[in-house]
């Protein structure tokens, strides 16, 4: 790990730090630049850089690997944080919609229960439109053949019977 020395020296600055490995001893660190700065030393032990760190005159400098890994472990981080929620956001959408499903379902129920009670045929109960230009298509053809107007009440089945009655009679 590199470590900048903010106090600039000609010639560079040494520094003791203590030895861990070695009671009683010290490595020497030397920082050394340009004359305009950065003097920067290659501290190995982590201790050392710790030691150096916590001093004002000292910063540690992160070298372009550990940067792109510090970089690329925080990108990963941000893109599973953005995937978690967009999965809990399709979740919960989702959800909304099962449960305006089920609500639109009752609704639909009570209506077609109180249509019921009224007496009021379902949706399902009324004859499809190709009924109705049946029904049209015969009224026509009573008009036609009967020379009258036909009851407004009568289905197909009716017309159709009462036509067939009138041309027997005829």
């Amino acid at each position: 790990m590199k470590i900048e020395c903010l106090v600039l020296r000609p010639g560079g600055s040494r520094i003791d730090v203590p030895d861990y490995d070695r009671d009683g001893k010290f490595v020497t660190l030397h920082f050394t630049g340009p004359a305009g700065g950065p003097h920067v030393a290659d501290v190995t032990d982590p201790r050392h850089a710790e030691l150096l760190a916590e001093n004002q005159h000292f910063v540690v400098i992160e070298d372009d690997a550990e940067r792109d890994a510090r970089e690329a472990a925080a990108a990963k981080a941000r893109a599973e944080a953005e995937v978690a929620a967009k999965a809990e956001a399709a979740a919960k959408a989702a959800e909304e919609a099962e449960r305006q499903t089920a609500e639109i379902a009752r609704e639909a129920a009570e209506v077609s229960e109180e249509m019921a009670a009224d007496g009021v045929a379902a949706v399902a109960d009324l004859p499809d439109e190709g009924a109705a230009d049946d029904l049209k298509a015969a009224r026509a053809r009573y008009e036609e053949i009967v020379k009258k107007k036909p009851f407004g009440g009568w289905k197909v089945d009716e017309l159709n019977r009462r036509i067939a009655e009138h041309q027997k009679g005829a």
